[in-house]
């Protein structure tokens, strides 16, 4: 299971052992106990499922978004299981994605749309809706290594 916890939107994406892609969604991010029951009624079993999520980072000429990035983090220490894998921003997404000015979010998105198949994109929102559901889904392709920095596909993989 990937997630990308945003400040409202938490995204949610759920994969198979064989790494296809079977559930995704968007819930409510109100950052407590609340947030973590209702991702766990959304998911119900939980044992073997493997953990990986974006690491939120504060950067210093971004002082304005710190007090929302620190409730990202304690929202993740407080998540009822370990971390298998956490990924800062452009460990996963590179520099792509990282802005909605220059329509670096949608090219990172139809890079991901491009690496999935046919059925696991008929649980997908349409592309240009609910980023953090995609971006939760990009998460959880680069820690399978399907994707590589930046959605890009790995060579010798197909959708």
């Amino acid at each position: 299971m990937s997630i990308d916890p945003g400040a409202r939107k938490i995204g949610v994406a759920v994969f198979r052992p064989d790494t296809r892609l079977c559930r995704v969604a968007t819930v409510s991010a109100r950052h407590d106990s609340k947030a973590v029951a209702a991702l766990l009624n959304w998911l119900g079993e939980v044992d073997n499922l493997a953990f990986v999520c974006e690491l939120p980072v504060k950067y210093p000429h971004k002082r304005k978004f710190h007090k929302d990035i620190d409730r990202l983090l304690a929202f993740l220490r407080n998540c009822p299981w370990s971390w298998d894998a956490q990924f800062k921003p452009r460990e996963w997404k590179s520099s792509v994605g990282t802005t909605h000015t220059r329509g670096g979010k949608l090219v990172h998105h139809r890079r991901l749309r491009d690496a999935l198949t046919e059925s696991e994109l008929l649980v997908m929102p349409a592309l240009g809706t609910e980023p953090d559901a995609w971006d939760a889904v990009g998460i959880g392709l680069f820690a399978l290594g399907r994707v590589t920095n930046g959605g890009v596909l790995c060579k010798g993989t197909k959708p």
